[in-house]
């Protein structure tokens, strides 16, 4: 999710199995006043830049700019109306299991 001055900048490193219906977050980026350059910085130095991550498409122009500083493997996600609340449907069929250290996943959880 894309944030800057108010919402932070929100980069989440998930597993999903489909199969047993079970989401593992394992790893997360939460931070205020990030530009595309400093997330594409981080998101290589964490590891994640050849992998593949789906972006927030309210902003393609944030999507382009991480693919020319080398995020290639960076998709926008599809959206329809009402996304917010039938994403949430969605994950109640899930057991979401997140590792200790995404603090600010577990609170952001407690929050829906």
């Amino acid at each position: 999710d894309w944030g800057y001055s108010v919402d932070p900048t929100a980069f989440v490193c998930l597993l999903v199995d489909k199969k047993e219906k079970k989401i593992f977050v394992y790893d997360e980026l939460y931070e205020k006043g990030l530009t595309n350059e400093r997330i594409a910085e981080l998101i290589s130095e964490m590891g994640y830049g050849k992998n593949h991550i789906r972006a927030d498409s309210a902003e393609p122009k944030s999507i382009a700019r991480l693919r020319a500083l080398g995020i290639k493997n960076i998709t926008a996600a599809r959206k329809g109306a009402d996304s917010v609340r039938h994403g949430i449907d969605a994950l109640q069929d899930y057991e979401i299991l997140i590792h200790p250290k995404s603090v600010n996943i577990i609170m952001e959880k407690s929050n829906y």
